[in-house]
This record gives C-alpha cells, structure tokens and sequence, in this order.
C-alpha cells in the first residue's frame, strides 16, 4: 500500500515535485508487481 499524507505534501517547499515523484514511484512499482516490460513504461512525459 502507497500513502501519501496530505499535511507532509503541503508543507513540501515543492509539492507539485514531490507529488509527481510519488506517482511515478506507485506506477513502477505497480506495473513491476504486473510483470509488465520496464523498456514499456516510458516516463509519461511527451517527447
């Protein structure tokens, strides 16, 4: 399970960083738990 407390993202000197960072590391860490190919996942970013 992935948490995130809200009060600690507030008071982050950069949230937006620290939210995406968040994501990002959920999404890995799910798509590694699949069994997905890591060449596939790409940074979600457009090129």
């Amino acid at each position: 399970m992935f948490l995130l407390d809200y009060d600690d993202l507030r008071q982050s000197s950069d949230p937006e960083r620290d939210l995406l960072t968040f994501l990002e590391s959920t999404y890995r860490a799910g798509a590694t738990a699949a069994g997905w190919d890591p060449g596939l996942l790409g940074s979600g970013c457009p090129e």
